[in-house]
């Protein structure tokens, strides 16, 4: 009975033997499926985002989503961990992990500017240390520029811009404005997207044209490139007051020479004797027309009657530049008064610009930043529009008098 014992112990023992290591193998494998944390990530539209990175915050442990959203993670041993979700152009969020092996997050857009840190990899970077094909020009080489729009006055400063002005008419003078041909870019003012045609150019610090890849950070409304507009700001190192005034008379380049009513008269008879007609008008009534001296054989000019040589424009700003260690600012006011060569003067743009940049430093790490800017303007036109004007200048007939009495 004894050896019967015996050998049934020894049984028991070389089974916890097995049994203990397969025990602990399945506790490994429990501990480590716990410390995956895996999941999707969505945009606003519930879109999967792909290429977002995934960071346990305070390590350098991370990764990135695929194609549909989807990633997967390892914990390990952290206590309390957090994981960091970070995509260019969204915003950066922080989901503390709290036992979850499942955490699905939708991220929002946000408007980035090139001071801002982005995420590389798993290390950060700030973006105007990443930009590659860039132009910039500065204040100075556009503010004193007589022209009627802010867009004008960038022509030929910058590679790979292109402006055309297809009007001229006063407060329509914006134009078009492409970089290398690709389309309208996409124009960003101090972080914010908006026009800037029409601002006083005595605002503006610098202009910055980003191309090719190095606009990819504003994402795929950047495809036709980005023009980054900065206004002027304070600083306790520059106290400055000024004040600035450009008159500017400006004139067609080419005068159209129209035919005089004695010139049209023989040319009609010229065209009626080569299409076998007798002559419209007889050899006197050409002499009435050079003479002049019949009314009731005119010579009119119809064009000079209408336009004058030269057009006026007046443009005007006052601005204040300055601070301290707690406080800086810009203060700007701006008057633009454009007309046109009507000797009506009908057709006429005046604009009041107003922008006050102010900085406040309230701690050593805190600063509030405090932006207004307006514009008010006033456009006079006839009922009748520039090309319908023009148009019918060309087709007005000079054989009969400009005013009626």
């Amino acid at each position: 009975m004894k050896p019967l014992k015996q050998l049934a112990g020894k049984l028991l023992l070389i089974m916890a033997l097995v049994l203990i290591p397969s025990g602990i193998v399945w506790a490994g494998k429990s501990v480590q499926q716990q410390n995956v944390v895996k999941g999707k990530v969505f945009d606003t539209s519930n879109n999967p985002v792909a290429g977002v990175t995934i960071q346990i915050k305070g390590t350098t442990t991370g990764a990135l989503s695929d194609t549909d959203g989807s990633y997967s993670i390892e914990i390990g041993n952290i206590s309390d961990p957090v994981l960091v979700f970070s995509f260019i152009g969204m915003k950066t969020i922080e989901v503390p992990v709290g036992g979850q092996s499942v955490v699905n997050i939708t991220m929002e857009e946000e408007l980035i500017g090139l001071a801002e840190v982005v995420m590389v990899g798993y290390a950060t970077t700030k973006k105007a240390n990443i930009i590659g094909a860039v132009s910039s020009v500065k204040t100075d080489e556009i503010a004193s520029k007589p022209v009627g729009s802010l867009t004008q006055s960038l022509a030929g400063t910058m590679p790979g811009l292109i402006v055309r002005d297809e009007g001229g008419v006063p407060g329509s003078t914006s134009g078009t404005f492409e970089i290398r041909r690709l389309g309208a870019p996409l124009v960003i003012v101090d972080g914010m997207e908006q026009s800037f045609s029409y601002m006083d150019p005595n605002e503006i610090e610098s202009i910055t044209v980003l191309k090719d890849a190095s606009a990819a950070i504003y994402g795929a409304r950047a495809g036709n490139g980005v023009l980054l507009v900065t206004t002027k700001r304070g600083s306790e190192k520059r106290q400055e007051f000024n004040v600035s005034a450009i008159q500017t008379f400006s004139r067609p380049t080419v005068f159209p020479k129209l035919a005089d009513a004695a010139t049209y008269a023989t040319l009609k008879n010229e065209g009626n004797l080569s299409a076998g007609l007798s002559p419209r008008y007889s050899e006197e009534e050409i002499e009435k027309f050079k003479d002049g001296t019949d009314p009731m054989y005119p010579n009119s000019d119809m064009w000079s009657a209408t336009f004058g040589e030269w057009a006026k424009m007046t443009d005007i700003n006052i601005n204040a530049v300055g601070g301290s260690k707690t406080a800086n600012y810009f203060v700007s006011v701006g008057a633009k008064d454009q007309g046109t060569s009507l000797r009506s003067n009908s057709i006429t743009f005046t604009r009041l610009s107003l922008r006050s940049n102010l900085d406040v430093h309230i701690t050593k790490r805190l600063k509030t930043t405090i932006d207004l800017s307006g514009r008010f303007e006033d456009r006079t036109e006839p009922g009748l529009n520039f090309a319908s004007l023009m148009s019918n200048m060309y087709q007005s007939v000079n054989r009969q008098p400009n005013v009626y009495q």
